[in-house]
């Protein structure tokens, strides 16, 4: 797999501060078979997915590997990664903004008697997308 989304298993391990040796170790698997993971020459079980969450303390692996790996990934939405609670207040107003415009734009087609368009469609599906990355922290936060 190539564009978005590759390296990233390697990222969060890097971001975790662990060798490949290290990391490899505790996952139970041999260095090179860590490296086909985190290049993408291979794709990871689950049991290791779920390992490398928890290792790394990077809950958003799974979605990562469900968006980029599989064929249901088209239908999921992009997450944004956040880290802070201000970041995810920064993203909750981007979300409102979005929510906004597409309701302005809803309002708009009422008005002119035309069907919903494909911006009113684009706005509302970054919102959601923006909202849902806020929910996932949040999730993960109080799981933590």
């Amino acid at each position: 797999m190539t564009g978005k989304g590759a390296f990233y298993l390697q990222l969060c391990r890097q971001k975790a501060q662990l060798t490949q040796e290290y990391a490899a170790e505790c996952l139970n698997i041999s260095r090179r078979q860590l490296c086909r993971y985190e290049s993408n020459e291979s794709p990871v079980t689950q049991d290791i997915l779920l390992k490398m969450t928890e290792l790394y303390k990077a809950p958003f692996i799974v979605p990562w590997y469900i968006k980029y790996w599989t064929l249901y990934g088209e239908y999921l939405p992009d997450l944004v990664e956040m880290e802070t609670d201000g970041d995810m207040g920064f993203n909750l107003h981007i979300a409102l903004r979005y929510l906004s415009d597409a309701v302005t734009d809803l309002e708009s087609s009422k008005c002119t008697g035309r069907p919903t368009d494909r911006q009113f469609v684009e706005t509302l599906k970054r919102a959601t997308d923006t909202l849902y990355s806020a929910l996932t922290y949040v999730c993960q936060k109080q799981s933590a």
